[in-house]
């Protein structure tokens, strides 16, 4: 999904941003299990500022706008009273460089549980679900999970200058500079995604079920002049200004469990 924030802009020069959703879904049946699975990944999905590679504005006296500030996805799977989540990756994370996730679990079909692998029964335990590790550099990561649904939220951690939290920490504000530090390259360019859940149904059915992704890109931006600090008795007029806008991406799948036979999935 292609979205501009040119709208809510402090100058009226379009920039396109950009959400980019892949990756797999598969839902699974088993003979001598009485519950459904579902394994979601969204290895190859990416988020990026400037589909054409260059902020509107990237100058360290005037300001720098637009980047990727955050970016928040919820997968949720329909039926919060009977279905589990299993497993949810990658958990908080703080500005690490490589992250792996994963959505793998272990069943064990002889007795109809989950996670414990049997000794010396061939064929009565099967793994499901992938793995992969991605590069994410200077951003945080945050992981929740509420009844039928995950949540995440990428959040840029760093720029040149050192921590980030909030827009005006780009600002150098020392009284020689005055200037605004740049921002990594994964708040411009394509920013991975690496959500990876895997669920699990309750109770014995084969109801079809609708799993439901929603990204919300956030982009900022500064501009102005970053007053120094210590700013003693306010001699030095604060002309800093920050922007924001977000869009919204939400994609929805039908599984269809109740067409499946014992042992198949379908992606």
């Amino acid at each position: 999904m292609k979205w501009s924030p040119s709208e809510n802009a402090p100058f009226q020069i379009p920039q396109e941003a950009i959400i980019r959703l892949v990756g797999e879904a598969a839902a699974h049946r088993y003979e001598k299990s009485p519950y459904s699975f579902i394994t979601v990944s969204l290895a190859g999905s990416t988020v990026a500022a400037a589909h054409k590679g260059a902020m509107v504005l990237d100058d360290p006296v005037v300001g720098r706008y637009w980047f990727t500030e955050s970016v928040e996805v919820s997968i949720e799977l329909a039926g919060a009273e009977d279905v589990l989540v299993l497993r949810s990756e990658p958990f908080n994370i703080n500005n690490a460089n490589q992250v792996t996730s994963s959505n793998q679990i272990s069943l064990n079909l002889s007795t109809g549980a989950f996670g414990e692998t049997l000794v010396g029964q061939p064929g009565a335990a099967v793994t499901i679900g992938t793995s992969f590790t991605k590069t994410i550099p200077d951003f945080k990561i945050r992981s929740s999970t509420k009844e039928n649904t995950t949540y995440r939220q990428y959040k840029m951690a760093a720029s040149s200058g050192g921590a980030y939290s909030e827009p005006r920490d780009l600002g150098d504000h020392s009284i020689s500079l005055q200037v605004w530090h740049s921002v990594p390259d994964l708040a411009l360019w394509d920013l991975p995604l690496v959500d990876a859940v895997s669920f699990r149904t309750t109770r014995n059915d084969r109801v079809d079920r609708q799993l439901k992704i929603e990204v919300v890109h956030t982009m900022a931006g500064v501009f102005g002049k970053p007053a120094p600090e210590p700013n003693l008795f306010n001699m030095f007029p604060d002309s800093a200004k920050v922007a924001t806008a977000s869009a919204t991406m939400t994609y929805e799948l039908n599984l269809p469990i109740s067409k499946l036979s014992d042992g198949a999935a379908t992606n």
